[in-house]
Order: structure tokens, then C-alpha cells, then sequence
């Protein structure tokens, strides 16, 4: 039992004995308070996320509501859904963070498969700014915006606040997960992975806008081939490579105005 409760090890090459029952307390400690604060660390950043995403379902419900009432168009009421879908990446990289931290790397490699899926639907939040045509007029030049009524108006402001939430959301999850990627493959690597996560995001982007495609079509591969065939053209190419330059801009604003302060990051990292 002796040799059990004591650890030999050379200090400044000599041997000294240490009871190794404290020396686990101690160790254990140490762990329970790290763990601590890592717990409350995440409980406020679930907190402070769902505060915020509850507020852009709040403004975008609202500013809808302002909308469809007198003008009777109630079919807009979609962009709910599209906020919605916006809002799930943010809570999915929570949970890859979390699950990260904990060292489950099985189900931080899931659900950052589940952000990758999700992802695309905050930015396809852009293209529903095509929804404007809808108020064109020939005035000059054969093109021109209208914008003369009440509804038109409130069209207006529904539309820029779901767009601005929605892409924020977008942008506020790849900066949790930009941090996991340094975390897990370093700061120069992360750069890559980010290359990679703009252009499928555009890809994403491009078959959910016309080939109608969801993000759970990915259940259904038959179904993905079949519509693949029918807009895999030159445009395809033109537009993707146009949003992997737009997503990768909007992100790189958003890292520069955002980005963490010394001491600010988990474990006192830095992007």
C-alpha cells in the first residue's frame, strides 16, 4: 500500500516522495474549477445567443406582421422560416463548441457537419432581396424601383431587417467556428477551411435558390441528383464563385469589426 500512496520523481536530480492522495485532490480541483468555468462560460454565451436570436425572430415577426396585415399578403410570412433557418447554424455551433471543449469528438465532428448543412440558409437570406422586383417600374433606362406606397414601404423594412438578421446570425456562427478551426487545426489551416466553407456555402446557395433544394434534401441523394441536372449550367459557376467572393468580404468585415480582444477568447486565444 505504501509504494501505491507514494510517487518517486527526480527534482533538480534528486529523488523526492510525494503523497499522491493530496496531489490528486489537488489535480481534481484544478479540473472541477476549469470545468466551472467553461460551464458558465457556455451557459452565458446560450444565454446572450438566445437572446439575441429571439430578438430577430421578434423584429422580422413584427415587421412582417406590419407588412402582410394591410396589404393582405400574407404568403410573405415565409421569411419567418427563412430567418428561422438562418437562426439554427448559431445554435449548432454552440453545440460543436461544446462538444469540442469536452473532447466528444464524435459529436463535434456531427454537429459541425450540421452547421455545414444549416449554414448556406443565412446567407441565402440575400437573394430574397430579389423580392424587390416585385415593386419595379419602367421609368428610366428601362429599369427603376418604385417605391411610392405605404406597403411598399413596410416591404421594405421587413425585407432589410430579415436580410440583416439573418446574415448576422450567419456571420456571428462562422465566428465560433472560425475559433474551433484555429483551435483544432491552427490559425493558418482555419484560413483554408474557410475558403472551403464559402465556396460550398455558394454552392448551397446556388441549388437552394434554383433548384429549390433544403438542407435535409441531403436525406434524399436521388432526389439531389435529379435537380443537380437540371441547373448545373455556366450561370452555376458565374454565381457561385460571385457568393464565395461576397460571403468571404461580409466576413472579413465582420472579423475585422468583431473580432476577439487580447484576454477576451476562451483560454485566452486571439483570432
Amino acid at each position: 500500500m505504501l509504494d501505491l500512496r507514494f510517487l518517486l520523481f527526480f527534482v533538480k536530480g534528486k529523488k523526492a516522495a510525494i503523497d499522491v492522495l493530496p496531489a490528486k485532490i489537488v489535480v481534481n480541483t484544478v479540473i472541477a474549477v476549469r470545468q466551472k468555468r467553461m460551464d458558465h462560460r457556455m451557459k452565458k454565451e446560450i444565454t446572450d445567443v438566445s437572446k439575441f436570436s429571439g430578438l430577430c425572430m421578434a423584429l422580422v415577426l413584427i415587421s412582417a406582421l406590419f407588412y402582410c396585415i394591410p396589404s393582405e399578403d400574407f404568403s410573405w410570412m415565409f421569411i419567418i422560416w427563412n430567418v428561422f433557418l438562418a437562426v439554427v447554424p448559431l445554435y449548432t455551433a454552440l453545440l460543436s463548441k461544446l462538444f469540442l471543449e469536452k473532447k466528444k469528438t464524435v459529436l463535434f465532428a456531427l454537429f459541425s457537419l450540421l452547421w455545414l448543412l444549416f449554414f448556406p440558409n443565412a446567407f441565402y437570406m440575400l437573394t430574397d432581396l430579389k423580392y424587390f422586383s416585385n415593386f419595379s417600374v419602367e421609368v428610366w433606362n428601362s429599369v427603376s424601383i418604385s417605391l411610392e406606397t405605404m406597403t411598399q414601404w413596410l416591404f421594405l423594412t421587413n425585407a432589410v431587417i430579415s436580410v440583416c438578421c439573418g446574415v448576422f446570425c450567419g456571420l456571428l456562427s462562422l465566428f465560433y467556428m472560425h475559433r474551433l478551426f484555429i483551435e483544432k487545426w491552427g490559425r493558418v489551416k482555419s484560413f483554408w477551411v474557410l475558403g472551403l466553407v464559402f465556396l460550398l456555402t455558394a454552392f448551397g446557395i446556388y441549388i437552394g435558390r434554383f433548384a429549390r433544394l433544403n438542407s435535409w434534401d441531403i436525406f434524399r441523394p436521388w432526389y439531389i441528383f435529379e435537380k443537380l441536372g437540371t441547373v448545373l449550367t455556366p450561370f452555376c459557376l458565374f454565381f457561385v464563385l460571385l457568393f464565395t467572393f461576397l460571403t468571404a468580404v461580409l466576413y472579413l468585415l465582420f472579423y475585422f469589426v468583431f473580432r476577439c480582444r487580447r484576454g477576451s477568447c476562451p483560454s485566452g486565444s486571439r483570432l
